[in-house]
């Protein structure tokens, strides 16, 4: 009889897989009797192979002992064989030869509802994992100098333990400053995952930035107001805020480089109230600074029963009654050498504030208006 086939071999493990920290034990079976035991190997996912310390339990069986530890690799492993039989045949064909391993627990991704920094109210934490957890997961924050504050987590839409979320109320009191984010949860496999990515820290800011200072609202033609104000003292505001008879107008006023503001409306004629206040990026917002302002867009009378003449003293001397209201603030003359026809196109024209009677020398003789 002659035999020229080579020998073969299956692993046979009766552990579902993929498998976790412990000990295990594989068996070999042959196809036939070798004649010098066989080697055995494992080699981890990314490793080096090592011979297996063998039990055999008959000829063509036999049990190896394998120890996953936290240093093991995650991944795909691998068993390999060599034995020779009797008719001196090499084999190293092995069936059944990957063995899956995973050590590693849940990883965690959390999100912020809010931007840092964050500040008073309600904030949403979201946590998504990569594999489920088999148990609600630990979430918790610790504010600066503080203790941790867990975050009561729920599962998802999707229900199937990958995705959590959480609410949480900062208040004055949680403490500001850099806040941390730590995490735990479990697999199938008992594997414990620690591992925290996206938002692992934040900051939390529940203070108020200062007043703004010298607010002024001074009334301009044409029915404006014109509101300035100067920068707090302290924490330099993201924005400032401006209402006006209690009604927002606006949120997004951004600060000069030196920290002041300039806000420009028309509210309608007559007496009204500007508020102004700072606000800080967490979105906390100061007191409210509320000058009171008057608009005025009706232009005062024209004034009437305009007179120009040559005094004694050779000068030009014009006259007009004055507006008897308290409306007229004062009164602007125009002289040109052609007839002024819009008050908005004064190119070439000599302006100045007036009161009656008004005397000028012109520098040179010619024709005014």
């Amino acid at each position: 009889l002659t035999d020229r086939v080579a020998p073969s071999a299956a692993v046979r493990f009766t552990t579902a897989q993929p498998v976790g920290l412990g000990i295990y034990r594989p068996e070999f079976v042959l196809n036939e009797v070798l004649a010098t035991p066989p080697i055995f190997t494992f080699t981890p996912s990314g490793g080096q192979p090592r011979a297996l310390n063998l039990d055999g339990v008959t000829a063509t069986l036999w049990r190896a002992t394998v120890t996953i530890t936290e240093a093991t690799p995650s991944g795909t492993a691998n068993f390999a064989f060599q034995g020779t039989d009797l008719a001196g045949n090499v084999g190293t064909s092995l069936s059944s030869r990957t063995l899956t391993v995973d050590v590693v627990g849940p990883r965690g991704t959390a999100a912020l509802s809010k931007a840092s920094p964050v500040g008073p109210g309600q904030l949403e934490v979201s946590l998504e994992l990569d594999e489920p957890s088999v148990a609600v997961p630990y979430l918790a924050f610790t504010p600066q100098g503080g203790s941790p504050v867990t975050v009561t987590l729920f599962v998802g839409g999707a229900f199937d333990n990958r995705y959590w979320s959480g609410m949480v109320f900062i208040t004055s009191t949680t403490g500001d400053g850099n806040a941390t984010l730590s995490y735990a949860s479990y697999d199938a496999l008992g594997n414990v995952g620690e591992l925290l990515g996206g938002t692992t820290s934040f900051v939390i800011d529940t203070a108020p930035p200062g007043e703004p200072l010298l607010v002024r609202a001074n009334p301009a033609p044409e029915g404006k107001v014109v509101v300035s104000w100067s920068a707090p003292l302290g924490e330099r505001p993201a924005y400032y805020r401006i209402y006006r008879d209690e009604v927002l107008l606006s949120t997004t006023i951004v600060p000069a480089p030196d920290g002041s503001g300039v806000f420009e409306d028309y509210p309608g004629e007559g007496p009204h109230r500007h508020e102004v206040s700072s606000m800080d990026l967490a979105g906390n917002e100061s007191a409210l600074i509320d000058p009171v302002s008057v608009a005025d867009a009706t232009p005062p009378l024209v004034p009437g029963n305009l007179a120009g003449s040559i005094n004694a003293f050779g000068q030009v001397q014009l006259t007009w009654d004055a507006d008897p209201s308290t409306d007229t603030a004062g009164y602007r003359l125009y002289r040109a050498t052609f007839t002024v026809l819009d008050k908005n196109n004064l190119t070439n024209v000599l302006r100045r504030t007036a009161v009656p009677p008004f005397v000028e020398s012109p520098a040179a003789d010619g024709n005014y208006h």
